[in-house]
């Protein structure tokens, strides 16, 4: 038997150094010098502050395995092992993996000496990585870019860097508001995993679109498109030389130097993971676990604490967006709340309770939050007596619940239950369902409301009645992201809605858009 296993253990290194000379790798590594990351190296170690994993979780990340671990337990590590592996990568792959130095400085950063703190990377992975893959799908992009989140933010929600970026994807303020993602004194965007996926989604397929290269992409991720533009102007390439990371490099700025190099690195360790020993350690959530619920009033951590039993810790992590532990919810303003689908009954059947706790547990700021909250409501209600009534109804589909279409809807079950005087939770397919609270609407053109905006195909309501629409006429090489930078205070997300442009719709040259602007 022992002969066995060592003419197996024989075959492997025979097939990994005949995979290493058939490599196409043309990159002189000994003119590659070696740099660390002070940032990516303390997104990982801020791991170790999330509570959201088990208390033993430190003790059970790394396992001894034979074909790595020596009897003293140090991890041997071999070069060709990591060029063989990295070369399966590239074979699956749109993106052009590479093997040097800088790349192997990374493997080693993730997969031996912080193996401990990627245990839980690969145990988060679990819970965000189906998000990733389902919206990287939807945008027709390469699925591998999920590992940039763990570059970014060690997959930690609350993340941030010393310049200010924030979040999973880690986006800076003018940079998300671009993309749609706001940023109040309760609520950051930026910390949604949801809605900082789409903006990243967005922003990485127009930042491919200008470099039509993924690498060149995802270094413009990390420094900004500006400065690979004067990388490649300064790297003064031949008339008819195709612009790449490796032959740019040098003229990066020294964190995006590494950057590259650090995503192939950490998408060597995250694929083969096992191979360094690493045992994922999960925090006790899975992203099927997960329920989601439309509220209308304000609420916040401790409410939801005391009447529910969830623990604080738990609700912070899978409610990231509210800052300050406090939900701004309103009619006008509905928030999304997250929790585990364990709790989905206690939350159905305490909702008024939930509610109406607020006295005994909030304190003086929220209590005056929420106070400015119900008078702004109450305001708008006073200014909507003149109307005219529409709702909205909905035949119940095989196999969906309340709480499903609550969220189609941007409502809570007990609103449907109210509105359609239903007495519990009982629903059957092609029921009839009001699901709309009914809407006032201004019964005169004179009304304080926003600006109306007719199209062919909706209604637009835009944010500001000073606004004004003027057209831009798409050029070649146009993106949505290029040209909301044209136009102070534009988004993204604004142009999109304006003119009814779906998320994986190409910009044609000569299209007229409509743009927003103050007037």
């Amino acid at each position: 038997m022992k002969r066995w296993i060592c003419f197996k253990m024989l075959m492997v290194f025979v097939f990994a150094s005949y995979m290493v000379k058939a490599q196409p790798y043309n990159i002189d590594t000994n003119k590659i010098k070696v740099q660390s990351s002070d940032e990516i190296s303390n997104m990982i170690d801020n791991l170790a502050t999330l509570k959201i994993f088990p208390d033993t979780a430190s003790k059970s990340c790394l396992v001894s395995n034979p074909f790595f671990f020596s009897n003293n337990s140090k991890i041997s590590h071999s070069d060709s092992i990591y060029r063989t592996g990295i070369y399966s990568l590239s074979l699956s792959s749109p993106f052009e993996y590479v093997f040097n130095d800088i790349v192997k400085t990374y493997i080693e950063l993730y997969g031996i000496k912080k193996a401990a703190l990627t245990s839980r990377m690969i145990g988060l992975a679990e819970l965000y990585f189906p998000l990733f893959e389902e919206y990287l799908g939807k945008y027709c992009l390469p699925l591998e870019l999920k590992y940039l989140a763990v570059i970014e933010s060690a997959l930690n929600p609350i993340a941030r860097s010393r310049s200010g970026a924030t979040g999973i994807w880690q986006f800076m303020i003018n940079t998300g508001k671009l993309y749609g993602l706001k940023v109040t004194s309760y609520i950051d965007d930026r910390r949604d995993p949801l809605k900082s996926t789409i903006a990243a989604c967005e922003h990485l397929r127009d930042l491919y679109s200008t470099f039509n290269d993924w690498a060149l992409a995802i270094a413009a991720y990390n420094s900004g498109a500006g400065n690979v533009n004067k990388a490649i102007m300064r790297a003064k390439l031949g008339k008819n030389e195709k612009p790449t990371f490796w032959k740019i490099k040098d003229f990066l700025p020294r964190e995006t130097q590494n950057y590259v190099p650090a995503f192939i690195g950490v998408s060597y360790v995250m694929e083969n993971y096992q191979q360094f020993g690493i045992v994922p350690v999960k925090p006790d959530l899975t992203f099927y676990e997960i329920d989601t619920f439309i509220i209308k009033k304000p609420l916040t951590f401790e409410q939801i604490e005391q009447v529910l039993c969830i623990p604080y810790d738990e609700i912070a992590f899978l409610n990231p967006v509210y800052t300050k532990g406090f939900i701004p919810a309103s009619n006008n303003n509905p928030q999304v709340l997250r929790i585990r689908k364990n709790y989905v009954t206690e939350y159905l059947e305490n909702e008024y309770t939930l509610f109406t706790y607020e006295n005994k547990v909030v304190s003086s700021m929220y209590a005056q939050q929420i106070s400015a909250i119900y008078k702004t409501e109450n305001d708008k209600t006073k200014t909507d007596t003149n109307s005219i009534v529409h709702a909205n109804v909905y035949y119940v589909k095989k196999g969906e619940s309340l709480n499903i279409i609550a969220r189609k809807f941007n409502c809570s079950v007990n609103d449907i239950m109210k509105w359609n005087n239903l007495k519990n939770l009982t629903i059957h397919p092609n029921q009839k369902l009001l699901v709309s609270n009914p809407e006032t609407v201004p019964a005169n053109n004179n009304a304080d409301s926003a600006t109306v905006v007719q199209t062919p195909d909706k209604v637009i309501k835009l944010d500001n009645k000073n606004s004004k629409i003027i057209y831009h006429t798409i050029r070649k090489g146009d993106t949505l992201w290029g040209i909301a930078n044209q136009y102070d205070g534009v988004t993204i997300e604004e142009i999109r809605r304006l003119n009814n442009i779906k998320a994986d719709q190409k910009l044609m040259p000569g299209q007229k858009l409509k743009i927003a602007i103050s007037s």
